[in-house]
């Protein structure tokens, strides 16, 4: 089971949308550059989230609409890394708002993106042979509440 942002495109995947977020920046408090501005978001390095490796996504996308590129200083395979890592070092990530804005410790923060992004969907992908087992239906619908917002 995994929660990504795009749904598996494999036959025995089973997947559904939980909700769609934001992007924001996370770093420190004590950032030396103001990353809510183009200038200051390209200039810090990032740390960016891929289960893959790779070093371009969504962000570089919009980066190019304003003529500027970033320097990514490394990629890992989960948010909570990302997050360990802008917290000890002066650097960058972009996670959806919902999934950092109430786990951060006190001395990072999130910040708005310099520019506007469209939404992004929070995909909860399985096998399908887990469809029919009872713990795994449970899980699933415990994550489903949990994440999805209200009404």
């Amino acid at each position: 089971m995994q929660i990504g942002d795009t749904a598996p495109d494999h036959a025995d995947t089973r997947s559904t949308t939980l909700f769609s977020d934001r992007l924001a920046a996370v770093g420190r408090r004590d950032l030396p550059h103001d990353p809510t501005t183009w200038d200051g978001f390209a200039s810090l390095a990032h740390v960016v989230v891929s289960r893959r490796g790779r070093t371009r996504d969504r962000i570089d996308d919009l980066l190019d609409t304003q003529h500027r590129r970033r320097h990514v200083a490394f990629t890992v395979p989960t948010l909570a890394l990302a997050l360990g890592a802008v917290a000890a070092h002066p650097l960058l990530t972009v996670a959806p708002e919902t999934l950092t804005g109430h786990v951060l410790p006190a001395h990072l923060r999130t910040y708005p993106l310099p520019g506007p992004t469209p939404p992004v969907p929070a995909v909860l992908a399985w096998h399908a042979r887990h469809d029919r087992d009872a713990a795994h239906h449970w899980l699933r619908g415990l994550i489903t509440t949990t994440l999805t917002p209200a009404p």
